[in-house]
């Protein structure tokens, strides 16, 4: 709710605050779908007002399609149908099918991500398990997943310049770094790794490592064991102001394959790239707060 990468909502928040006011979060809620693989991309990027929400489920529905988030089972399940956003790609019209997620350990630990505490973040399934099952295209796949929740007072670009993320499977858990250079107060440095036994350890892992430029020209990088090293792999996503990519990195004492992502607060504030964002986004609500 709320989305972040939301140029309507960049807009509706600017327009509220000049009035004195609070935009409404729930009339810019995002569902992202993105899927890479050896032969493309499915690129889904839908945004909807809100239509259906409780304790146990969440649900965006629009004239063609929707999306259903519910808690049930002791797993959250995700069912959509949604039209991709091709952007001069290959790809099919419609994306349809059902994730389940089980959680695994769960964790109930917030962290300031910024001096102020305007921003918490949540590693609360750090070492999940995702089983995908694609209607369209015909698709079927399960492996280790990752879920965690970000909430914040202000918006991403008003309280940071950018962050560096990555998490890493580990034998017996997972191991998360999380950097940050806010635009007040020092930068943080965390790092942590998620026990399957529900233990949560502090990780030092002090020797910042340069991954190189992401496509757009973003600076991505980590930080490694005193001894180590990192890669990127693959570049999944690549945009003006964000990167995903795998890696290979050394952290806690492992070599291990992870997910890193860098957002640049700075290039997502640039006109040039909210003009660009609309080409990837679909069904940008217009709502009066």
């Amino acid at each position: 709710m709320g989305s972040v990468f939301s140029p309507g909502y960049y807009a509706a928040r600017r327009e509220a605050r000049r009035r004195g006011r609070a935009a409404d979060p729930t009339a810019f809620c995002a569902i992202n779908l993105h899927i890479a693989g050896p032969d493309g991309e499915l690129w889904v990027f839908t945004e909807r007002p809100a239509v259906d929400r409780g304790e146990a489920h969440f649900a965006l529905d629009g004239r063609h399609g929707g999306t259903r988030l519910e808690r049930r089972d002791g797993a959250l399940h995700v069912v959509f149908d949604e039209r991709t956003r091709p952007f001069f790609q290959r790809m099919p019209r419609r994306i349809s099918g059902h994730i389940r997620l089980d959680p695994g350990a769960r964790f109930d630990h917030p962290v300031d991500i910024d001096a102020d505490g305007h921003h918490r973040w949540w590693a609360l399934a750090p070492r999940a398990r995702a089983t995908v099952e694609l209607d369209r295209p015909g698709l079927r796949f399960s492996g280790p997943a990752y879920h965690d929740c970000n909430r914040g007072a202000e918006g991403l670009e008003d309280g940071f310049r950018r962050w560096h993320w990555s998490r890493a499977a580990l034998p017996d858990g997972a191991a998360v770094l999380y950097d940050t250079e806010p635009r007040r107060g020092p930068r943080r440095d965390l790092g942590f790794v998620f026990a399957d036994d529900g233990e949560i350890r502090p990780l030092d892992t002090p020797r910042p490592w340069d991954l190189g430029r992401a496509p757009w020209g973003i600076d991505r990088r980590t930080r490694v064991d005193p001894d180590g090293a990192a890669r990127v792999e693959r570049t999944l996503v690549a945009s003006p102001f964000y990167a995903r990519s795998v890696i290979r990195t050394t952290v806690a004492g492992r070599d291990a394959i992870g997910v890193h992502e860098t957002l640049d607060c700075d290039r997502f504030a640039a006109g040039w790239v909210r003009f660009l964002l609309p080409w990837r986004i679909r069904s940008t609500p217009r709502r009066r707060s």
